[in-house]
């Protein structure tokens, strides 16, 4: 949409991102969901996914979820050819961030999570995509009622739930889960 690419012009854009992984319920599935909040127009755009996969962790979904933005972020500057950055994208695991802000010129096949480095590698080499990727503490809302969380907080809030909704819902629906998308 639209209102994506003049939130990133204004510098309006924040993202988050969340991943789950319920290892004794779903060793199989990792969850990650996503939102993407202008908040000058206040615009929303939000999904989640599960993945089945032998792989599945915690760490794992974390990244699935960055990987989903990056992935969203590179669409819209390809349709609209133009280099876009200064996206405030939030996450909960700093090795999350630390992965997604290196630079990765070549991934050993042994290495974990090979398959998410390749795309994100894939991804450096056809984009500028410079966002401001940044840590927020997870659960604030444990200690702090959520009006009075700040926006990452909130949005870090919503992807946590949608991201455990994604591994619930993965779980009732035996592997057929499908990827949705809100607008």
């Amino acid at each position: 949409p639209d209102w994506i690419i003049d939130a990133l012009e204004r510098g309006s854009l924040y993202c988050a991102t969340d991943g789950s992984h319920n290892k004794k319920l779903a060793p199989l599935i990792s969850g990650a969901a996503w939102v993407l909040f202008c908040s000058h127009s206040r615009k929303v755009m939000r999904g989640e996914f599960a993945e089945f996969s032998g792989a599945a962790n915690s760490y794992r979904a974390e990244q699935l979820g960055m990987l989903a933005l990056h992935l969203l972020l590179l669409t819209a500057e390809e349709y609209y050819q133009q280099s876009l950055t200064d996206a405030n994208i939030f996450c909960d695991n700093k090795g999350t961030i630390q992965t997604f802000s290196k630079e990765h010129r070549r991934i050993p096949a042994g290495a974990k999570n090979n398959d998410i480095l390749r795309v994100l590698r894939r991804i450096q080499t056809t984009s500028k995509l410079a966002h401001k990727l940044q840590h927020v503490k997870a659960h604030q809302d444990d200690n702090v009622p959520f009006r009075l969380l700040s926006l990452d907080a909130k949005l870090n809030f919503e992807c946590d739930l949608r991201a455990k909704h994604a591994v619930q819902q993965a779980i009732a629906d035996d592997a057929s889960f499908r990827t949705t998308i809100y607008s």
